[in-house]
């Protein structure tokens, strides 16, 4: 396993990360979830230069458990970044399904009901 404190330092640096460099950074994350990108010989490319390289290139050295852990982090993370129209979509939503409900106009399933259907038809 590789020190834990490149990979701590790294969490740091990607904390300390502009919403340019950040995007950066998810674009190439999402290019490596599928292939290797120890082999890749046009990664630094891909990645581009400054901190964004600088970080890819010390990721890359860790161990592989290490740098499971570092995506998934990363990745997680732009689950934190909410999307401001996504989110007043859905909380325009939950009033037209509340609104419809109190019109008595929804149709209710109990949940029991519904989870023995859901066994029944994927067993």
């Amino acid at each position: 396993m590789s020190d834990m404190s490149d990979l701590s330092k790294i969490e740091q640096a990607i904390a300390e990360l502009g919403s340019d460099d950040l995007a950066e950074l998810r674009l190439w994350l999402a290019a490596f979830r599928g292939r290797n990108v120890v082999s890749e010989p046009r990664a630094e490319y891909q990645i581009g230069g400054g901190l964004v390289a600088e970080l890819a290139g010390k990721a890359r050295k860790l161990a592989a458990e290490d740098r499971a852990r570092l995506v998934d982090l990363l990745l997680g993370s732009l689950d934190d970044a909410a999307d401001p129209d996504v989110e007043e979509t859905w909380r325009a939503e939950i009033h037209r399904r509340v609104a419809a409900y109190e019109r008595g106009e929804s149709v209710l399933y109990d949940y029991d009901e519904v989870m023995a259907e859901a066994k029944r038809l994927a067993p």
